[in-house]
């Protein structure tokens, strides 16, 4: 499985070589979008991410772990 790589700055993730730009939906939530398009949801619980795909190119799990990634980035 590739290491997703997540840049508080430019509040992104990439992943699998795709770019994930993370947009704040509220404390600990968050609207993840590739190119442009939403493509799922995620949210921090205990510590994990749990995701919510809205499309069906990016699988649940692949979006736990950009999740992961991101809020652990935001922890550090």
């Amino acid at each position: 499985m590739p290491a997703a790589v997540a840049d508080t700055s430019q509040k992104s993730v990439i992943f699998a070589g795709d770019v994930y730009t993370m947009e704040p939906l509220g404390e600990g939530s968050y609207t993840v979008l590739r190119a442009g398009k939403t493509v799922g949801r995620i949210v921090s619980s205990y510590g994990v991410a749990n995701a919510v795909p809205e499309d069906d190119t990016v699988s649940e799990e692949d979006l736990n772990i950009i999740g992961d990634a991101w809020f652990d980035a935001l922890d550090t």
